[in-house]
Protein backbone atom coordinates (compact mmCIF):
# COMPACT_ATOMS: atom_id res chain seq x y z
CA UNK A 1 0.00 0.00 0.00
CA UNK A 2 1.38 3.20 -0.96
CA UNK A 3 1.95 6.68 0.99
CA UNK A 4 -1.12 9.20 -0.27
CA UNK A 5 -4.64 7.56 0.50
CA UNK A 6 -3.92 4.99 -2.53
CA UNK A 7 -2.83 1.48 -2.98
CA UNK A 8 -0.89 -0.31 -5.79
CA UNK A 9 1.98 1.39 -8.20
CA UNK A 10 -0.85 2.35 -10.11
CA UNK A 11 -3.15 3.54 -7.57
CA UNK A 12 -5.64 1.52 -8.43
CA UNK A 13 -8.17 1.31 -5.08
CA UNK A 14 -8.85 4.04 -1.80
CA UNK A 15 -7.17 3.49 1.48
CA UNK A 16 -10.66 1.93 2.83
CA UNK A 17 -11.11 -0.23 0.03
CA UNK A 18 -7.17 -1.44 0.29
CA UNK A 19 -8.59 -2.35 3.93
CA UNK A 20 -11.83 -4.14 3.33
CA UNK A 21 -10.17 -6.38 0.62
CA UNK A 22 -7.57 -7.73 3.05
CA UNK A 23 -9.74 -7.72 5.67
CA UNK A 24 -12.17 -10.24 3.32
CA UNK A 25 -9.32 -11.98 2.44
CA UNK A 26 -8.09 -13.36 6.06
CA UNK A 27 -12.17 -13.71 6.81
CA UNK A 28 -12.52 -16.08 3.97
CA UNK A 29 -9.35 -17.73 5.31
CA UNK A 30 -10.43 -17.97 8.33
CA UNK A 31 -13.59 -19.31 7.71
CA UNK A 32 -12.29 -21.81 5.13
CA UNK A 33 -9.68 -23.19 7.59
CA UNK A 34 -12.55 -23.69 10.01
CA UNK A 35 -15.05 -25.78 7.41
CA UNK A 36 -11.92 -28.03 7.08
CA UNK A 37 -10.94 -28.36 10.66
CA UNK A 38 -14.60 -29.19 11.47
CA UNK A 39 -13.75 -32.43 8.63
CA UNK A 40 -13.27 -36.45 10.36
CA UNK A 41 -10.06 -37.85 8.32
CA UNK A 42 -8.57 -40.75 8.94
CA UNK A 43 -5.30 -39.02 8.70
CA UNK A 44 -2.58 -39.06 11.58
CA UNK A 45 -1.24 -36.17 10.30
CA UNK A 46 -4.46 -34.28 10.40
CA UNK A 47 -4.95 -32.07 13.53
CA UNK A 48 -8.46 -29.96 14.08
CA UNK A 49 -7.04 -27.72 16.67
CA UNK A 50 -3.77 -27.12 14.97
CA UNK A 51 -5.70 -26.04 11.89
CA UNK A 52 -8.31 -23.89 14.01
CA UNK A 53 -5.79 -22.25 15.37
CA UNK A 54 -4.45 -20.31 12.04
CA UNK A 55 -7.69 -20.21 11.03
CA UNK A 56 -9.57 -18.03 13.83
CA UNK A 57 -6.38 -15.59 14.14
CA UNK A 58 -7.19 -14.75 10.62
CA UNK A 59 -10.65 -14.41 11.22
CA UNK A 60 -9.57 -12.04 14.00
CA UNK A 61 -7.37 -9.86 11.72
CA UNK A 62 -9.72 -9.25 9.12
CA UNK A 63 -12.52 -8.46 11.87
CA UNK A 64 -10.40 -6.05 13.45
CA UNK A 65 -9.28 -4.28 10.36
CA UNK A 66 -12.97 -4.38 9.03
CA UNK A 67 -13.90 -2.29 12.75
CA UNK A 68 -10.76 0.08 12.22
CA UNK A 69 -11.53 0.85 8.71
CA UNK A 70 -10.02 4.04 6.96
CA UNK A 71 -8.20 3.88 10.92
CA UNK A 72 -6.00 0.96 10.24
CA UNK A 73 -2.67 1.73 10.97
CA UNK A 74 -0.29 2.04 7.29
CA UNK A 75 2.26 0.64 8.49
CA UNK A 76 1.02 -2.28 8.95
CA UNK A 77 -0.20 -3.25 5.77
CA UNK A 78 2.61 -4.75 4.14
CA UNK A 79 3.27 -7.10 7.32
CA UNK A 80 0.04 -8.82 6.29
CA UNK A 81 1.08 -10.54 3.63
CA UNK A 82 3.94 -12.24 5.15
CA UNK A 83 1.51 -12.83 8.19
CA UNK A 84 -0.94 -14.54 6.26
CA UNK A 85 1.30 -16.88 4.40
CA UNK A 86 2.66 -17.89 8.01
CA UNK A 87 -0.69 -18.72 9.41
CA UNK A 88 -1.34 -20.92 6.20
CA UNK A 89 1.85 -22.49 6.45
CA UNK A 90 1.25 -23.12 10.18
CA UNK A 91 -2.61 -24.30 9.09
CA UNK A 92 -0.83 -26.72 6.24
CA UNK A 93 1.67 -28.45 8.45
CA UNK A 94 -1.12 -29.15 10.76
CA UNK A 95 -3.48 -30.32 8.02
CA UNK A 96 -1.55 -32.85 6.18
CA UNK A 97 -1.44 -33.77 2.44
CA UNK A 98 -4.17 -31.35 1.57
CA UNK A 99 -4.85 -28.75 -1.92
CA UNK A 100 -6.53 -26.13 0.54
CA UNK A 101 -2.90 -24.69 1.60
CA UNK A 102 -1.77 -24.43 -2.38
CA UNK A 103 -4.95 -22.52 -2.69
CA UNK A 104 -4.63 -19.71 -0.68
CA UNK A 105 -0.88 -19.24 -1.33
CA UNK A 106 -2.08 -18.77 -4.85
CA UNK A 107 -4.81 -16.27 -3.53
CA UNK A 108 -2.43 -14.64 -1.92
CA UNK A 109 0.21 -14.07 -4.92
CA UNK A 110 -2.62 -12.94 -6.75
CA UNK A 111 -3.92 -10.39 -4.23
CA UNK A 112 -0.32 -9.36 -3.42
CA UNK A 113 -0.08 -8.04 -7.41
CA UNK A 114 -3.18 -6.18 -7.13
CA UNK A 115 -2.33 -4.16 -3.98
CA UNK A 116 1.30 -3.83 -3.47
CA UNK A 117 3.98 -2.86 -5.74
CA UNK A 118 5.86 -5.70 -7.72
CA UNK A 119 8.79 -5.47 -5.61
CA UNK A 120 6.11 -6.30 -2.62
CA UNK A 121 4.31 -8.81 -4.43
CA UNK A 122 8.00 -10.85 -5.55
CA UNK A 123 9.26 -10.65 -2.03
CA UNK A 124 5.51 -12.36 -0.56
CA UNK A 125 5.73 -15.30 -3.13
CA UNK A 126 9.63 -15.56 -2.47
CA UNK A 127 8.31 -15.73 1.24
CA UNK A 128 5.84 -18.88 0.09
CA UNK A 129 8.36 -20.81 -1.80
CA UNK A 130 10.21 -20.45 1.56
CA UNK A 131 7.62 -21.17 4.04
CA UNK A 132 6.63 -24.26 1.59
CA UNK A 133 10.19 -25.79 1.23
CA UNK A 134 10.40 -25.77 5.24
CA UNK A 135 7.46 -27.29 5.32
CA UNK A 136 8.09 -29.86 3.45
CA UNK A 137 11.61 -30.06 5.64
CA UNK A 138 9.92 -30.49 8.41
CA UNK A 139 6.19 -32.82 7.64
CA UNK A 140 7.00 -36.63 7.78
CA UNK A 141 6.13 -38.67 4.64
CA UNK A 142 6.18 -36.70 1.40
CA UNK A 143 7.50 -38.30 -1.22
CA UNK A 144 9.76 -36.32 -3.51
CA UNK A 145 9.72 -33.33 -1.41
CA UNK A 146 11.57 -31.68 -4.11
CA UNK A 147 10.04 -32.62 -6.91
CA UNK A 148 6.46 -31.40 -4.86
CA UNK A 149 7.92 -28.06 -3.94
CA UNK A 150 8.96 -27.46 -7.76
CA UNK A 151 5.21 -28.14 -8.97
CA UNK A 152 3.57 -26.46 -6.44
CA UNK A 153 5.61 -23.25 -6.51
CA UNK A 154 5.67 -23.12 -10.30
CA UNK A 155 2.02 -23.36 -9.78
CA UNK A 156 1.87 -20.35 -7.57
CA UNK A 157 4.13 -18.10 -9.82
CA UNK A 158 2.45 -19.20 -13.00
CA UNK A 159 -1.12 -18.20 -11.09
CA UNK A 160 0.25 -15.07 -9.66
CA UNK A 161 1.97 -14.19 -13.33
CA UNK A 162 -1.49 -15.22 -15.30
CA UNK A 163 -3.42 -12.73 -12.87
CA UNK A 164 -0.63 -9.83 -12.65
CA UNK A 165 -1.13 -9.39 -16.25
CA UNK A 166 -5.10 -8.32 -16.03
CA UNK A 167 -4.77 -6.68 -13.13
CA UNK A 168 -1.82 -4.68 -14.82
CA UNK A 169 -4.42 -3.40 -17.60
CA UNK A 170 -6.93 -2.55 -15.23
CA UNK A 171 -4.79 -0.42 -13.57
CA UNK A 172 -3.66 0.90 -16.94
CA UNK A 173 -6.90 1.18 -17.28
CA UNK A 174 -7.67 3.00 -14.46
CA UNK A 175 -5.14 5.49 -14.23
CA UNK A 176 -6.37 6.57 -17.34
CA UNK A 177 -9.49 7.56 -16.73
CA UNK A 178 -8.52 8.72 -13.36
CA UNK A 179 -5.95 11.22 -15.68
CA UNK A 180 -8.88 11.58 -17.72
CA UNK A 181 -11.14 12.96 -15.09
CA UNK A 182 -8.33 15.12 -13.48
CA UNK A 183 -7.87 17.12 -16.79
CA UNK A 184 -12.01 17.24 -16.99
CA UNK A 185 -11.95 18.91 -13.61
CA UNK A 186 -9.12 20.86 -14.90
CA UNK A 187 -11.29 22.28 -17.94
CA UNK A 188 -14.06 22.10 -16.02
CA UNK A 189 -12.06 24.88 -13.47
CA UNK A 190 -11.30 27.04 -16.27
CA UNK A 191 -14.18 26.98 -17.75
CA UNK A 192 -15.67 28.35 -14.51
CA UNK A 193 -12.80 30.41 -13.70
CA UNK A 194 -12.80 31.83 -17.71
CA UNK A 195 -16.96 32.25 -16.96
CA UNK A 196 -15.91 34.39 -13.57
CA UNK A 197 -13.61 36.41 -15.81
CA UNK A 198 -15.83 36.88 -18.54
CA UNK A 199 -18.69 37.83 -15.33
CA UNK A 200 -16.59 40.38 -14.20
CA UNK A 201 -15.78 41.72 -17.60
CA UNK A 202 -19.69 42.02 -18.30
CA UNK A 203 -20.25 43.61 -14.97
CA UNK A 204 -17.11 46.19 -15.82
CA UNK A 205 -18.86 46.98 -19.17
CA UNK A 206 -22.34 47.19 -18.28
CA UNK A 207 -21.35 49.81 -15.50
CA UNK A 208 -19.28 51.85 -18.23
CA UNK A 209 -22.36 51.98 -20.63
CA UNK A 210 -24.35 52.65 -17.11
CA UNK A 211 -22.00 55.81 -16.69
CA UNK A 212 -21.48 56.29 -20.70
CA UNK A 213 -25.52 57.06 -20.66
CA UNK A 214 -25.39 58.78 -17.57
CA UNK A 215 -23.15 61.22 -19.67
CA UNK A 216 -24.73 61.10 -22.44
CA UNK A 217 -27.56 63.29 -20.77
CA UNK A 218 -25.46 66.44 -20.75
CA UNK A 219 -22.81 65.99 -22.29
CA UNK A 220 -21.80 65.49 -26.35
CA UNK A 221 -20.54 61.95 -27.24
CA UNK A 222 -16.91 62.72 -28.11
CA UNK A 223 -16.46 64.69 -24.71
CA UNK A 224 -18.53 61.44 -22.50
CA UNK A 225 -16.00 58.90 -24.10
CA UNK A 226 -12.95 61.01 -22.89
CA UNK A 227 -14.78 61.61 -19.34
CA UNK A 228 -14.98 57.36 -19.03
CA UNK A 229 -11.04 57.48 -20.14
CA UNK A 230 -10.04 59.21 -17.42
CA UNK A 231 -12.76 58.58 -14.89
CA UNK A 232 -15.95 60.21 -14.26
CA UNK A 233 -15.93 60.50 -10.46
CA UNK A 234 -12.79 62.32 -10.37
CA UNK A 235 -13.95 64.60 -13.18
CA UNK A 236 -17.16 65.71 -12.01
CA UNK A 237 -16.46 66.07 -8.25
CA UNK A 238 -17.27 69.06 -6.93
CA UNK A 239 -14.80 72.28 -7.77
CA UNK A 240 -14.31 75.38 -9.06
CA UNK A 241 -13.31 77.08 -12.98
CA UNK A 242 -13.41 79.52 -15.48
CA UNK A 243 -16.16 78.83 -17.93
CA UNK A 244 -18.15 79.94 -21.29
CA UNK A 245 -21.79 79.71 -20.17
CA UNK A 246 -24.58 80.13 -23.21
CA UNK A 247 -28.32 80.39 -22.45
CA UNK A 248 -30.57 80.38 -25.56
CA UNK A 249 -34.76 80.38 -26.01
CA UNK A 250 -37.36 81.16 -28.20
CA UNK A 251 -38.51 84.62 -28.62
CA UNK A 252 -42.71 84.40 -29.00
CA UNK A 253 -42.44 80.17 -28.11
CA UNK A 254 -44.78 80.92 -24.66
CA UNK A 255 -47.77 83.37 -26.59
CA UNK A 256 -47.59 80.61 -29.05
CA UNK A 257 -47.55 77.29 -26.74
CA UNK A 258 -50.72 78.77 -25.31
CA UNK A 259 -52.48 78.96 -28.30
CA UNK A 260 -51.10 76.33 -30.19
CA UNK A 261 -52.19 72.79 -29.92
CA UNK A 262 -49.68 69.90 -28.45
CA UNK A 263 -48.28 68.63 -30.97
CA UNK A 264 -47.54 71.55 -32.85
CA UNK A 265 -45.66 72.75 -29.91
CA UNK A 266 -44.16 69.29 -29.58
CA UNK A 267 -43.27 69.53 -33.37
CA UNK A 268 -41.67 73.05 -33.04
CA UNK A 269 -39.68 71.88 -30.05
CA UNK A 270 -38.38 68.41 -31.41
CA UNK A 271 -37.03 70.65 -34.49
CA UNK A 272 -35.44 73.25 -32.14
CA UNK A 273 -33.79 70.69 -30.19
CA UNK A 274 -32.55 68.91 -33.44
CA UNK A 275 -30.51 71.86 -34.26
CA UNK A 276 -29.48 73.13 -30.82
CA UNK A 277 -28.11 69.14 -30.82
CA UNK A 278 -26.16 69.23 -33.76
CA UNK A 279 -24.34 72.18 -32.44
CA UNK A 280 -23.36 70.77 -28.86
CA UNK A 281 -21.88 67.88 -30.13
CA UNK A 282 -20.04 70.13 -33.26
CA UNK A 283 -18.63 72.47 -30.71
CA UNK A 284 -18.20 69.65 -27.70
CA UNK A 285 -20.62 71.92 -25.29
CA UNK A 286 -21.84 70.55 -21.99
CA UNK A 287 -25.44 70.29 -21.99
CA UNK A 288 -26.75 71.88 -17.81
CA UNK A 289 -30.43 71.86 -18.64
CA UNK A 290 -33.14 72.09 -20.79
CA UNK A 291 -36.53 74.15 -19.58
CA UNK A 292 -38.93 74.23 -22.52
CA UNK A 293 -37.86 76.43 -25.30
CA UNK A 294 -34.43 77.33 -23.02
CA UNK A 295 -30.99 75.47 -23.40
CA UNK A 296 -27.95 76.00 -21.18
CA UNK A 297 -24.72 74.98 -22.75
CA UNK A 298 -21.03 75.68 -21.33
CA UNK A 299 -17.96 75.10 -22.49
CA UNK A 300 -14.42 74.09 -20.72
CA UNK A 301 -15.74 71.72 -18.27
CA UNK A 302 -15.86 69.02 -17.56
CA UNK A 303 -13.64 68.67 -20.37
CA UNK A 304 -10.73 71.46 -20.24
CA UNK A 305 -10.86 73.40 -24.12
CA UNK A 306 -9.11 76.04 -25.36
CA UNK A 307 -10.80 79.40 -26.42
CA UNK A 308 -14.52 78.53 -24.24
CA UNK A 309 -15.58 81.61 -25.13
CA UNK A 310 -14.63 81.43 -29.11
CA UNK A 311 -16.55 78.28 -28.78
CA UNK A 312 -19.96 79.37 -27.37
CA UNK A 313 -19.73 82.52 -30.10
CA UNK A 314 -19.57 79.96 -32.74
CA UNK A 315 -22.44 77.56 -31.24
CA UNK A 316 -24.30 80.81 -30.83
CA UNK A 317 -23.75 81.76 -34.30
CA UNK A 318 -24.79 78.26 -36.12
CA UNK A 319 -27.78 77.95 -33.63
CA UNK A 320 -28.95 81.25 -34.77
CA UNK A 321 -28.62 80.68 -38.31
CA UNK A 322 -30.10 77.13 -38.71
CA UNK A 323 -32.88 78.76 -36.05
CA UNK A 324 -33.22 81.66 -38.80
CA UNK A 325 -33.71 78.83 -41.27
CA UNK A 326 -36.50 77.18 -39.51
CA UNK A 327 -38.71 80.29 -38.75
CA UNK A 328 -38.96 80.86 -42.14
CA UNK A 329 -41.17 77.63 -42.37
CA UNK A 330 -42.64 78.91 -39.11
CA UNK A 331 -43.57 82.21 -40.17
CA UNK A 332 -44.97 80.70 -43.37
CA UNK A 333 -47.52 78.60 -40.92
CA UNK A 334 -48.11 81.72 -38.88
CA UNK A 335 -45.15 80.90 -36.01
CA UNK A 336 -43.35 83.76 -34.94
CA UNK A 337 -40.87 82.53 -33.51
CA UNK A 338 -37.03 83.61 -33.21
CA UNK A 339 -33.72 83.10 -31.11
CA UNK A 340 -32.33 84.78 -28.65
CA UNK A 341 -28.85 84.03 -27.01
CA UNK A 342 -26.93 85.39 -23.92
CA UNK A 343 -23.54 84.20 -23.31
CA UNK A 344 -21.28 85.13 -20.15
CA UNK A 345 -17.23 84.08 -19.22
CA UNK A 346 -16.16 83.60 -15.92
CA UNK A 347 -15.67 81.08 -12.73
CA UNK A 348 -18.34 78.69 -11.62
CA UNK A 349 -18.45 76.36 -8.98
CA UNK A 350 -19.08 72.77 -10.55
CA UNK A 351 -20.61 69.37 -9.47
CA UNK A 352 -23.43 67.12 -9.16
CA UNK A 353 -26.62 68.16 -7.71
CA UNK A 354 -30.54 66.47 -7.14
CA UNK A 355 -31.44 63.02 -5.13
CA UNK A 356 -31.07 59.86 -5.24
CA UNK A 357 -33.73 59.29 -8.17
CA UNK A 358 -32.28 62.07 -10.26
CA UNK A 359 -29.00 63.91 -10.39
CA UNK A 360 -27.52 66.43 -12.98
CA UNK A 361 -23.79 67.98 -13.14
CA UNK A 362 -24.13 71.62 -13.40
CA UNK A 363 -22.74 74.96 -12.76
CA UNK A 364 -23.53 77.24 -10.37
CA UNK A 365 -22.86 81.17 -9.88
CA UNK A 366 -22.27 84.84 -11.03
CA UNK A 367 -21.18 83.70 -14.48
CA UNK A 368 -24.89 81.26 -14.84
CA UNK A 369 -27.21 84.62 -13.67
CA UNK A 370 -25.25 86.51 -16.04
CA UNK A 371 -25.51 84.48 -19.17
CA UNK A 372 -29.27 83.74 -18.25
CA UNK A 373 -30.10 87.35 -18.02
CA UNK A 374 -28.39 88.71 -21.29
CA UNK A 375 -30.41 86.10 -23.05
CA UNK A 376 -33.24 87.58 -21.53
CA UNK A 377 -32.61 90.97 -22.55
CA UNK A 378 -31.92 89.84 -26.14
CA UNK A 379 -34.03 90.67 -28.74
CA UNK A 380 -35.39 88.12 -31.60
CA UNK A 381 -31.74 86.82 -33.42
CA UNK A 382 -29.51 88.66 -30.96
CA UNK A 383 -26.34 87.12 -29.23
CA UNK A 384 -25.83 89.32 -26.08
CA UNK A 385 -22.47 88.55 -24.60
CA UNK A 386 -20.04 90.15 -21.47
CA UNK A 387 -17.69 92.21 -21.37
CA UNK A 388 -14.99 89.46 -20.80
CA UNK A 389 -16.72 87.59 -23.60
CA UNK A 390 -16.04 90.19 -26.09
CA UNK A 391 -12.60 91.05 -25.13
CA UNK A 392 -11.77 87.01 -25.86
CA UNK A 393 -13.75 87.32 -29.07
CA UNK A 394 -13.93 90.82 -30.27
CA UNK A 395 -11.38 90.59 -33.07
CA UNK A 396 -12.77 87.74 -34.84
CA UNK A 397 -16.96 88.55 -34.56
CA UNK A 398 -17.98 92.05 -35.13
CA UNK A 399 -19.91 93.29 -33.15
CA UNK A 400 -21.70 96.24 -31.41
CA UNK A 401 -21.40 97.91 -27.97
CA UNK A 402 -25.00 98.68 -26.58
CA UNK A 403 -23.63 100.24 -23.56
CA UNK A 404 -24.66 99.56 -20.25
CA UNK A 405 -27.58 96.97 -18.96
CA UNK A 406 -29.31 97.00 -15.71
CA UNK A 407 -29.87 93.36 -15.11
CA UNK A 408 -32.18 91.65 -12.60
CA UNK A 409 -30.19 90.38 -9.48
CA UNK A 410 -27.04 92.65 -10.55
CA UNK A 411 -26.53 95.64 -8.20
CA UNK A 412 -24.56 97.72 -11.22
CA UNK A 413 -25.31 97.85 -14.59
CA UNK A 414 -23.15 95.39 -17.09
CA UNK A 415 -21.82 96.07 -20.05
CA UNK A 416 -23.19 94.34 -22.87
CA UNK A 417 -22.37 93.15 -26.43
CA UNK A 418 -24.13 92.24 -29.52
CA UNK A 419 -22.47 89.70 -31.95
CA UNK A 420 -23.56 90.23 -35.72
CA UNK A 421 -22.45 88.61 -38.86
CA UNK A 422 -19.83 85.54 -39.35
CA UNK A 423 -16.44 85.63 -37.74
CA UNK A 424 -13.48 87.65 -39.88
CA UNK A 425 -11.22 84.75 -38.80
CA UNK A 426 -10.50 82.36 -36.53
Amino acid sequence: MEEGGRAGPFETMTWLQAVRLTAGLFIAAGLVGLVYASLRRADHQFTPVGVAIPAIAGLVVGAVMLALGERFDRRLFFPLGPAAIVLITVGQYFAGPAPIGVVLYVWVAIFSFYVHTRRHAAFNVALIAVAYAVLLGVREGNASPGALWLYIMSTVVVSAAAASWPIEQINRLAVAERTARAEAEKSAAEVAQMNTTLEARVSAQLEELERLSRLRRFLAPQVADVLLSVGEDGALAPHRREIAVLFCDLRGFTAFAADAEPEEVLSVIDEYYEVVGQAVHKFQATVGAFAGDGVMAYFNDPLPCDDAAGRAVDMASTVRDDVLRLSDAWRAAGRDLSLGVGIALGYASLGVVGFDERREYTPLGRVVNLASRLCDEAKPGQILVDLRVQNAVGDRYPSEDIGLLSLKGFPRPVPAFSVAGLPTSR
